[in-house]
């Protein structure tokens, strides 16, 4: 067994919350590797600079309000500096395929926003299909609630119907004591 699972359902989703933010801890670390860097050579910002952080800045705002929002607006961030759109890092490095030029360190913001994005979908996805199937149980028990003993009996042996339905009427036996 995982030691994942091992976990309280709150422990695994607190820790999903700090890995939500590890793309954005990595772009705050360039921030101010970039503001230290020019603080420290006298040059001003470049406008791709300006609003590489204003859209940053944005997106830090956004988390805390609608976090759907903040991974697509982390996600458009992070596609127009590796296309060359945007800089916030501060040293610029870059390789061409035809005529676009690409640059890896927004290639690695990316895969790591994507690999983070990814399983706080899976999770999220898992919690759904849970409270979905919670709901589709207690349908069923309401469908069901007015069923005899020897029907509900019958449901749970019989093969056409689906595990909810089965389950509905496993958990309505035991309510009514058989």
């Amino acid at each position: 067994m995982p030691m994942e699972e091992l976990l309280d359902a709150d422990i695994r989703q607190k820790k999903l919350k700090w890995i939500e933010l590890i793309p954005a801890f990595l772009v705050l670390l360039l921030l101010i590797w970039k503001i230290q860097k020019s603080l420290a050579e006298h040059y001003l910002f470049e406008s791709l600079s300006a609003v590489g952080f204003a859209l940053v800045g944005i997106a830090g705002a956004i988390y805390f309000f609608n976090k759907s929002i903040y991974y697509y607006t982390l996600l458009v961030v992070f596609i127009a500096g590796l296309i060359g759109l945007l800089n916030f890092t501060p040293v610029k490095y870059s390789f061409s395929v035809i005529f676009i030029r690409f640059d890896p360190v927004f290639l690695v913001l990316l895969g790591v926003h994507l690999i983070v994005f990814y399983k706080s979908i899976e999770s999220r996805a898992q919690r759904n299909k849970e409270a979905s199937r919670h709901q589709q149980i207690d349908s069923f028990k309401s469908k069901f609630r007015d069923k005899t003993v020897d029907e509900l009996k019958a449901l749970t042996q019989t093969k056409g119907f689906r595990e909810e339905a089965k389950q509905a009427a496993t958990e309505l036996l035991k309510e009514k004591g058989h």
